[in-house]
């Protein structure tokens, strides 16, 4: 099975092998076992690392996104979400915030 990443190293897809030669973005090596559960592998240019993975993501791959908020926000604000693989903004919270709700 060949298994294809992206020009920064994060896993993309899988495919059956073809004949020839591995393609320049896909290796051959064992990707890591799963579930990933708030990690995905990365082709670091010897062997697949896994690295923090806060999306929702849908498929064969789903994972319930983490919920966050940041400095400055209040109990109203809503959840954010990542969009893009890695850690959390520094500083994030994984619980709403607490107080009252702002007037006005």
């Amino acid at each position: 099975m060949n298994h294809y990443f992206t020009e920064d190293g994060l896993y993309s897809h899988s495919l059956p092998e073809g004949k020839g030669r591995i393609p320049r973005n896909a290796r051959r090596a064992s990707l890591p076992a799963g579930p990933w559960t708030g990690v995905w592998p990365r082709w670091n240019g010897k062997v697949w690392e896994m690295i923090e993975d806060h999306r929702k993501r849908d498929g064969a791959h789903a994972q319930e996104g983490t919920l966050y908020w940041l400095a400055g926000d209040t109990a109203e604000t809503p959840p954010r979400y990542m969009t893009m693989i890695g850690p959390l903004p520094e500083g994030a919270l994984t619980t709403r915030p607490e107080g009252e709700p702002e007037n006005g």
